[in-house]
């Protein structure tokens, strides 16, 4: 066309030849004026969905590296409150064990001394007599030495073992409760400031609400979302969505993944407080005779009976010294023989008290997922089994204008950033360094996720599998439901064709319904935990 004009623009002398090019030039700038908009828009909201996922991430990765680092100072006081626990309650053991020897050494002099008396005999009857009455003292001094450490040491060690480990219970309770309420306030802040960031504010209207608006201009206004926004409460997954002045639809999607809070690895002693509590009552009764005393007066009645073993009072005194004698000597190795049996019980509750000791040293490493753990001496926290990450997922999408020859469009805009909390920190040894980073976005690309697979990838790999299991049986349920559906409603054709009451035949149809909805509801459940499948999955792609 143009070369047209140009052969022909001296032969016709005409006005106007330049007027089509600049129609035509006019045409593509606004064209590409449009289509600079048009990407600008693109561009602008692509910054605000990321500028949403990266301060969301940051904010519930600060928030959980606050809580990790409470858990980790939680167990240090944990730990220091254990070890004092245990000096103490060592200190009480060694008391126990000092006054165990101390018993045994009373029962071996006592059986020391009625050996002499009872080989005395009835010759030395009055000697005996006197051995007897020692052997009887510290018999006495051996029982209550005993009876103190039963009484007051054994009785403290139980009462201390019993305390300490109900008291650590629930103070660990109130950890695991922390943690998750620490989570729930991370999910939510992430929200606040993933929304704060998304540009919603800047496109909103301001100004009252008139009283005749219907829901959706409602929504168009700064004031509605100022509301909203201070009601977000601890939700993973939430939209915001409204309509402008022109009547076009907007939306906003955050999506918040943080692994739960509630696997924790305890280290316990070895073993639980009911076992040490069951060692100390049942093997502590030691059996000691009070036979020495008894022993001692009738010996002593003997001795006197031989003092007039002669002249005229023979027949009366010797039968008697013998008589008393030979009981005597039969008590004294009754005696004997209870004080040996003592002798080896103590020997056995001094072994009994040190396997008790030994119980309550750390020991094994428990993962409790529910809380029960009562039933265990926990020592410390060692660790909580955590990705030690926060995702967050901002969608925007904004429907275009009707510009008559041009219609503007805009994709749903996708971002997402991942933070890492771990920073340098521990639960135990307890060091509070978490502290939050960016490690992957949708620019940077999730290949460059720091992954430990000595740590991440058994994560992974085990919530993967779990979730697999629960899928499993979630189709399983809704096959069964189906099958259910299907027999009733058999059922209900046989019942309809043979005309029976239309109320059985409503019941069944209902029955059915209700199958049909919770087969459905399961094959949801089992979509939404294959979605988190392939959350984890490109979250940690090198374990996989």
């Amino acid at each position: 066309m143009f070369n047209y004009f140009h052969q022909n623009k001296f032969r016709y002398n005409e006005k106007g030849q330049l007027t089509p090019i600049f129609i035509v030039v006019i045409v593509i700038l606004i064209i590409m004026a449009m289509v600079t908009v048009n990407l600008s828009k693109v561009s602008f909201i692509k910054t605000n969905t990321s500028n949403a996922a990266d301060a969301g991430a940051l904010a519930g990765g600060s928030v959980m590296a606050n809580v990790f680092n409470a858990v980790a100072q939680a167990s240090s006081q944990m730990e220091a409150s254990y070890w004092e626990f245990f000096a103490t309650t060592s200190a009480l053991f060694v008391i126990a064990l000092g006054l165990l020897i101390s018993g045994k050494i009373s029962l071996s002099l006592s059986v020391a001394s009625a050996k002499a008396a009872l080989a005395a005999g009835c010759a030395g009857v009055c000697v005996g007599t006197g051995l007897t009455a020692l052997a009887a003292l510290k018999e006495a001094i051996a029982n209550n030495t005993i009876t103190v450490m039963y009484v007051a040491v054994i009785m403290s060690i139980i009462i201390s073992v019993t305390a300490y480990s109900i008291a650590t219970y629930f103070h660990y309770l109130l950890i695991r409760d922390m943690a998750e309420e620490g989570r729930n306030s991370a999910v939510k802040i992430a929200q606040q400031f993933a929304f704060m960031n998304s540009g919603i504010g800047e496109q909103l209207k301001e100004g009252e609400i008139p009283d005749d608006a219907d829901a959706d201009q409602r929504r168009n206004y700064r004031e509605t979302y100022e509301d909203w926004f201070d009601n977000i409460g601890e939700v993973e997954d939430i939209t915001y969505a409204w309509k402008d002045g022109q009547d076009r639809n907007h939306y906003v999607r955050t999506r918040v993944s943080i692994d739960p809070v509630d696997t924790f690895k305890l280290k316990t002693t070895v073993l639980p407080w009911e076992a040490v509590v069951a060692l100390l009552t049942l093997g502590t009764e030691v059996v000691i005779a009070f036979l020495y005393a008894a022993a001692a007066a009738v010996l002593k009645g003997s001795c006197a009976c031989l003092s007039c073993c002669g002249g005229i009072t023979a027949p009366v005194c010797c039968p008697c010294w013998a008589a008393l004698c030979g009981i005597g000597m039969a008590m004294l190795a009754v005696g004997i023989a209870a004080n040996i049996l003592s002798i080896v019980e103590v020997l056995a509750v001094w072994q009994t008290l040190l396997i008790a000791w030994a119980g309550l040293l750390p020991g094994p490493v428990v993962r409790d997922s529910s809380g029960n753990m009562l039933w265990a001496t926990i020592c410390w926290i060692e660790d909580i089994d955590h990705n030690r990450k926060v995702r967050v997922d901002t969608w925007q999408s904004h429907q275009g204008a009707n510009l008559g020859l041009w219609q503007t469009t805009y994709p749903e805009t996708h971002s997402y950033s991942i933070v890492d909390f771990s920073g340098r920190g521990s639960i135990h040894p307890p060091k509070l360094r978490h502290d939050s980073s960016i490690v992957a976005t949708d620019i940077i690309g999730q290949a460059e996720v720091p992954i430990d697979r000595y740590k991440d990838c058994p994560y992974a790999t085990e919530a993967v599998a779990g979730m697999e299991g629960e899928i499993s049986d979630l189709s399983t349920a809704a096959e069964e439901y189906d099958k259910e559906a299907e027999d009733l409603e058999e059922i209900l054709r046989i019942y309809k064709e043979q005309g029976l009451d239309q109320t059985k035949i409503d019941e069944i149809a209902q029955r059915a319904e209700q199958a049909r909805e919770m087969a459905e509801n399961a094959r949801q459940l089992a979509a939404g935990l294959e979605a988190q499948i392939d959350l984890v999955k490109s979250t940690y792609p090198l374990c996989f």
